[in-house]
């Protein structure tokens, strides 16, 4: 049921208001960055102009597929435009039940496979360079802003950051939130047990040796307008100082609460 709770609350702060269309446009491409090796594979999901095949998007054991018009034509803008990034161990198609719905009232949608944080591609010591993913996403942004196709259909004073778990964490740091390495390794030495600590414990990951200033360097990409946290991690390593000085509005979604939730996604004064 989060599925409705959440789409709900996010379509009036990212879509236009439109009435919805019957099926959004659908395609992919792929994104250079210079900090990353090899290719990144992006997706897009927007506003359908005209039909041209149905392809179902993102159906595996656990997700229901959704359909899409794949390369359909792009309608004129300008659309409001929504930078999505996945949670750990997600893909950027896991989350089309809801690029697609919010594509179908007007945004263009755009999301990154973060490597060594997808599906099959899940690693504890890639993980941990969250700062890599607040990269990919200003990657995809530069990729997707200028795009001859989408790039002059976009809102550019309506560009929001949207992102669950660790996908969270990394949309707040696009913000302009900061992290505290130190803070964060004593959380962890503090809750052996919690889920997020017996991730990175599988993968002997050794806070000593993430690179302090790559970890707690500001990331803040100054063209987001807004950002979006469904359940972000990492609230305990989130510094004080970084949270206050962040300019653009900030939506702070939980799924949960206390009891149902674990710590380092639990969203209150104390935490994210």
């Amino acid at each position: 049921m989060f599925r409705p709770l959440v789409a709900a609350a996010l379509f009036a702060s990212v879509a236009t208001g439109s009435s919805a269309q019957e099926l959004a446009g659908y395609d992919r491409f792929p994104v250079a960055a210079a900090h990353r090796a090899d290719l990144m594979l992006a997706s897009v999901w927007y506003p359908a102009a005209g039909r041209t095949y149905r392809g179902v998007i993102g159906a595996n054991a656990v997700f229901q597929g959704v359909s899409g018009w794949v390369g359909a034509p792009v309608p004129k803008g300008p659309h409001p435009l929504v930078v999505l990034s996945h949670g750990s161990g997600g893909t950027m198609d896991n989350v089309a039940w809801l690029s697609s719905q919010l594509a179908q009232r007007g945004a263009i949608v755009v999301a990154v496979n973060h490597p060594g944080s997808t599906s099959g591609d899940s690693s504890p010591r890639r993980s941990i360079r969250v700062w890599e993913r607040a990269q990919d996403l200003s990657a995809v942004l530069d990729a997707l802003l200028s795009d001859p196709e989408f790039g002059p259909r976009i809102d550019r004073d309506r560009v929001t950051a949207l992102g669950f778990s660790l996908g969270g964490t990394t949309v707040l740091l696009s913000g302009g939130a900061r992290l505290s390495r130190d803070d964060y390794a004593a959380y962890c030495a503090a809750s052996p047990s919690a889920p997020d600590c017996r991730f990175w414990q599988r993968g002997g990951v050794d806070f000593e040796n993430v690179p302090q200033d790559r970890f707690e360097a500001s990331w803040a990409d100054p063209r987001l307008s807004a950002v979006i946290a469904v359940d972000p991690g990492m609230g305990y390593a989130m510094t004080d100082d970084s949270l206050g000085a962040v300019t653009v509005p900030v939506m702070l979604v939980s799924l949960g609460d206390d009891s149902t939730l674990w710590p380092a996604v639990i969203i209150d004064a104390d935490g994210a």
